[in-house]
Order: structure tokens, then sequence, then C-alpha cells
């Protein structure tokens, strides 16, 4: 049988495309799950407030409650982000803002929008 000695299947670039590929997928999770995981947070924290704590604060109290979580957590809220809203035995809450996402050489602004209407309940 005879040898092939000419050829060695030395291919370097395939292997380094998919180390590239590989380290942009590990540095776009490490940059935005820990977002979308506060995302996550503030949206469970605000059903809460609506629902059990609505009953006895006025709605600047829940909006101030709201922001102080959003700062706990590094999620740029204003007061001119959120708007809530109570009438009769429902509440309404709508939190709009955008959360900019620094990477090496570009930032992604990712637009978060959370519409709540909830009935109080009263315990």
């Amino acid at each position: 049988m005879a040898r092939r000695s000419g050829q060695r299947g030395e291919g370097k670039a395939g292997c380094i495309f998919w180390v590239a590929v590989l380290l942009i997928t590990v540095l776009a999770c490490w940059k935005l799950i820990p977002v979308k995981i506060n995302n996550a947070e503030l949206v469970d924290y605000i059903t809460e407030v609506a629902q059990f704590q609505s009953q006895s604060k006025t709605q600047a109290q829940i909006a101030d409650l709201i922001i102080a979580r959003a700062m706990e957590l590094n999620i740029p809220v204003t007061k001119e982000n959120l708007v809530v809203v109570r009438t009769g035995e429902r509440i309404r809450v709508t939190l709009d803002y955008v959360h900019p996402v620094r990477f090496p050489g570009y930032t992604y602004n990712w637009h978060f929008h959370h519409e709540l209407d909830r009935p109080i309940f009263i315990t």
C-alpha cells in the first residue's frame, strides 16, 4: 500500500475561528444573563408589591419602593420610566426603560417594557 507523506492535515484556521466564536458567545452570556436575571427579579418584585402592599400605600410610595429595588439591582429606572395608577380595586404599573450593555467597542441598548394590571388583595 502506498503511503502519502505529503499530506499532514494541518488546518488551524478552523480551530481559531471556532475558539473565537466560543469566546464571543461566552462574553455575550457573561454580559447579558445578569441583566436578564435582574430584570426578572424586578418584575417579580413589582408583582408582589402591586398585589400585596398596594392597599396600604399610595401610588407615590409604591413607585418609590419599585425605584429603590431597581437601584439595588443596578437597573436604570427613574420616575419618568414608571407609571403607577390605582383605580378602585385594581392597580396598573407600566415600566419602560433601556438598559445599556457595554461590550468592547459596542454598546447594546436593551429595551424592556412591562405592563402589570392586577387586583389589589386585601389581607
